[in-house]
């Protein structure tokens, strides 16, 4: 598995460079949950190798991972946040997006949640939430989905 400091970003990094690789961003100010996420979407997990996952852990990073790059899907860690500052999050890659496809945005919430996370699906900030203490099978089930792909 190769791994690549994000240049220019203080906690980003990169697995599975892959030039035309599916692009997928993971945000979490959990590093601990990073790492879980990272063998979660590892090739061996996956059993398969096109995915290049750019994982970060703080605001300042994935606002400018948002600007730089076009991403397909996203996991973006929002029960840590303040609720306007997950909401901005979201509206932010939503504004960014204009005019382009938006990406699966998956909004990832602790034991919780609340009824705060329920409302951004609703208007439309965020294509579905999960639990992130649920994830593995939906994790293969949303990567089904977005890529049309079968994912073992």
């Amino acid at each position: 598995m190769s791994s690549n400091i994000a240049a220019g970003f203080s906690t980003s990094y990169i697995h599975n460079v892959y030039s035309d690789g599916y692009q997928v961003l993971v945000f979490d100010l959990d590093i601990s949950f990073l790492r879980e996420m990272e063998v979660l979407l590892s090739p061996s997990s996956l059993r398969r190798n096109n995915f290049q996952i750019t994982f970060c852990s703080s605001m300042s990073d994935v606002l400018r991972h948002v600007e730089e790059n076009l991403y397909e899907l996203m996991f973006i860690s929002i029960g840590d946040l303040m609720p306007n500052d997950a909401s901005s999050l979201l509206s932010y890659i939503n504004s960014t997006y204009s005019g382009r496809a938006l990406p699966y945005r998956v909004a990832l919430v602790g034991e919780g949640g609340s009824s705060f996370t329920s409302s951004m699906l609703q208007v439309g900030l965020c294509d579905r939430i999960l639990k992130k203490n649920n994830l593995s099978g939906n994790v293969l089930d949303i990567l089904r989905r977005v890529t049309f792909k079968p994912v073992t």
